[in-house]
């Protein structure tokens, strides 16, 4: 993988700096004249500028007072490309379905859905297994019930999702019961 970008705009000086030390943070310093050409490469990148940008905010870090600590700067940096990482890893698709295990919502076509903790645990163990899960297997693994105790616990809280993602995208089939037990493609 390659060395995050850090684009450095109207901070000659900054750049000259970090570049010199570009080899030994693992970041990859881009001096840039024009904002406008790089909104499509910020997803895993920020920008260090001394003047004010209306661009993505949540990418940018703006130095425009002095004298500022380069210590300051490579800590802001990382918080910021941290922040990121840990923003795109916590959202991935299931089938159409966008999940963000952050706010635990899950979305398709502009609807979304507020899940609970518990059906997040539930939707994701049944999605990442690729197969039927059973009922048992759900107690065993997700509520870390022993396998010889009783309850609806588990048809009652797969019943609600089931409920939930008819009410708000009409869709019967997201979780499908089977004679094995649950599974979502």
């Amino acid at each position: 993988m390659s060395n995050p970008k850090v684009f450095i705009y109207k901070s000659e000086s900054l750049y000259k700096v970090l570049h010199e030390l570009s080899s030994d943070l693992k970041l990859n310093f881009v001096k840039i004249d024009n904002i406008k050409n790089i909104s499509k490469d910020l997803q895993n990148s920020c920008i260090i500028s001394s003047v004010k940008i209306d661009e993505n905010k949540q990418s940018i870090l703006i130095y425009n007072k002095k004298p500022t600590s380069i210590n300051k700067i490579l800590q802001d940096i990382n918080t910021i490309l941290l922040r990121k990482k840990f923003f795109n890893q916590s959202k991935f698709f299931i089938g159409n379905y966008l999940l963000n295990l952050n706010s635990r919502i899950i979305s398709k076509d502009g609807k979304e859905l507020k899940l609970t903790e518990r059906e997040v645990d539930i939707i994701t163990y049944i999605y990442n297994k690729k197969q039927n899960v059973t009922i048992k297997e759900l107690q065993s693994s997700v509520w870390k019930y022993t396998k010889d105790l009783e309850t609806h616990t588990v048809e009652t809280h797969v019943h609600r999702v089931k409920k939930k993602f008819k009410d708000i995208f009409k869709d019967e089939k997201f979780v499908k019961s089977t004679n094995h037990g649950y599974v979502i493609n």
